[in-house]
């Protein structure tokens, strides 16, 4: 009788530790996946950053060429923006053309530039490991 008392003992502690076990098991796979998934949002966010930055080096870049294509004295031979109301610029390429430059670092931005109803539109993306990111200015 004894002996079964023990061994009964036995199979309910073994059972106890084996339900503690597999619900602290099942909390660590959890924590681990949380884990995870922030390390791929946390790698995303370098990638998005240098894709900012792109984006932001395409809209100067269109903001440099208007200032070229404004200013009073003749333009150089070439004019990205080719504004039809500039008349010392000679443009080469339509309003709504398209900058497409790779960088140093292997990002590359998509800038244009158009004009709507008087108002002027610069647009940029940049774009970095499958990261991207777009800027607009209105002026």
């Amino acid at each position: 009788m004894q002996k079964n008392k023990i061994k009964e003992k036995g199979m309910v502690s073994i059972y106890t530790t084996m339900m503690i076990m597999m619900v602290s098991l099942g909390m660590v796979l959890g924590l681990a996946a949380i884990f995870v998934g922030y390390l791929r949002i946390i790698r995303g966010i370098g990638d998005s950053v240098v894709a900012h930055y792109a984006a932001n080096t395409g809209i100067e870049r269109l903001l440099y060429e208007d200032k070229i294509c404004r200013r009073p004295s003749p333009c150089p031979t070439y004019c990205v923006l080719a504004l039809p109301d500039t008349p010392n610029c000679r443009g080469l390429v339509s309003p709504h053309s398209i900058l497409n430059i790779p960088l140093n670092n292997g990002a590359f931005f998509e800038a244009r530039f158009s004009r709507v109803d008087g108002r002027e539109y610069f647009e940029s993306i940049g774009t970095f490991e499958g990261a991207r990111r777009a800027i607009r200015v209105t002026r």
